[in-house]
């Protein structure tokens, strides 16, 4: 029975994500303009965007910084398929975390709220269950990155994925994505 639960939801998933794939390149195919259809097509990679940076002691590093939203963080938790550490910067109240609960609960052993409204983390998943990860606060990046890095064991990841800032500034996550890089490599 738990083997076919597993199953469903791995199909449950696949389908959610081939529908969230799908409807953008359908749209694609109806622009008409063959400049335009270029520039929407463009897939090179992005700085800050689900970036591995480096490896430490056996654990990954991954700058996730353009996540400005709890959607895009959803994608890059999606995407780990190790035990992990998330670095966050959300500080909403109206914010509904329920998006990424089973994500958190299934990988992310670890929660540092860098500037962060931690209080906020810690009603929600104490009271969700009794899997509730280890929540810290740092006030800055050099200390957000070192708390996480001694929550970790070789093959662990630690993700800066901020959920929070302004997603049409793009000075905000490049500065917060090297930033990021530049404690991680001084490790």
């Amino acid at each position: 029975m738990q083997h076919t639960n597993f199953i469903e939801q791995l199909a449950q998933q696949n389908r959610k994500r081939t529908n969230m794939a799908e409807l953008p390149m359908e749209r694609l195919k109806n622009i008409r303009k063959q400049n335009m259809r270029d520039i929407f097509m463009n897939t090179a990679p992005a700085h800050h965007k689900r970036e591995l940076i480096c490896s430490r002691r056996g654990v990954d590093f991954i700058d996730d910084a353009h996540s400005c939203n709890l959607n895009s963080t959803w994608i890059c938790l999606d995407y780990l398929s190790r035990p992990a550490v998330w670095i966050t910067e959300l500080k909403d109240e109206k914010s509904d975390l329920s998006s990424i609960s089973d994500l958190v609960k299934d990988k992310i052993k670890g929660i540092v709220c860098l500037n962060a409204n931690a209080e906020m983390f810690r009603k929600f998943f104490q009271s969700e269950d009794n899997h509730s990860p280890k929540i810290f606060e740092a006030p800055t990046m050099d200390e957000a990155v070192r708390v996480a890095f001694k929550m970790t064991i070789p093959g662990d990841v630690i993700v800066y994925s901020p959920s929070a800032g302004d997603s049409t500034d793009t000075n905000l996550p490049n500065q917060r994505g090297m930033a990021f890089h530049e404690v991680a490599n001084r490790l």
